[in-house]
């Protein structure tokens, strides 16, 4: 399963996109915080983080470069108004609907999948799974 980190204190859209992402099949974890979602990326492996840059305290441009370093497999959809945060990451100009940014999140796990060719009978990079 894909999953997908959602750091955004805009709780309209967390609350928004949560359920359509989950009845897609995504496993998606939510905080409001751009630092919690370093603390979750170094803690498990996610194939996007969407960071929402109505932030307080680290900025959505500073946590983009910070995962980047941590995990550069990890793509990061940045939403914001903000045309320099978009620096190696996708981009949503604010205001946004849902129906834009579950397109757009599609679109980069397509190009995910194909890059890292997760999933399929013969998935070498299983979580948690132990062979015997």
């Amino acid at each position: 399963m894909t999953r997908i980190l959602l750091c955004s204190c805009d709780q309209m859209l967390t609350k928004g996109l949560y359920p359509v992402l989950r009845d897609s099949g995504y496993d998606v974890d939510t905080i409001e915080h751009p630092a919690e979602a370093i603390k979750m990326i170094l803690q498990r492996h996610y194939a996007v983080a969407v960071l929402d840059s109505k932030d307080v305290g680290l900025s959505a441009k500073d946590a983009s470069a910070i995962i980047r370093k941590i995990d550069p497999t990890v793509c990061i959809l940045v939403i914001s108004n903000d045309p320099s945060c978009h620096d190696n990451a996708e981009h949503l100009n604010r205001p946004v609907s849902l129906s834009e940014v579950k397109s757009t999140l599609d679109m980069i796990i397509g190009n995910y999948k194909k890059q890292y060719k997760e999933g399929g009978l013969y998935d070498t990079k299983r979580d948690g799974i132990k062979s015997l």
